[in-house]
């Protein structure tokens, strides 16, 4: 049995399907970068959600504001992870502090379903 260097721990392709067929996984630097976008993108929107709102009419824009939020702290467990198999370091955004709850009726002032909200409440 060979020994694994970095390489084979950057490449990895023992994914496993649910059908049980081999598949070939992403290069684990690839999701690394992925990962890191994503969280990057994820902090601009729960700013954003909280700031103007959604336009979802369905939920409020706490629920949606912490959604958001279970996404960030997913992105920062997957980083773990990489950075655990790999000799990857912790990317700075990752220290940024995770968002705290908000109240799920929370509505983002001056949004358009805050007011849609307060006119039908009137």
């Amino acid at each position: 049995m060979r020994q694994l260097t970095i390489f084979d721990i950057l490449s990895d392709d023992t994914g496993q399907s649910s059908g049980g067929k081999r598949r070939k996984r992403r290069p684990l630097k690839e999701e690394y970068d992925e990962c890191v976008a994503a969280l990057k993108e994820r902090f601009e929107r729960h700013a954003e959600i909280l700031a103007k709102g959604t336009t979802d009419p369905f939920y409020p824009d706490g629920v949606n504001a912490n959604l958001v939020r279970n996404h960030i702290i997913y992105y920062r467990k997957r980083l773990e992870e990489i950075c655990s198999r790999t000799f990857l370091a912790l990317p700075e955004i990752y220290f940024r502090p995770v968002p705290e709850l908000v109240d799920e009726s929370y509505m983002a002032p001056g949004s358009r379903a805050a007011k849609l909200h307060k006119n039908f409440n009137s």
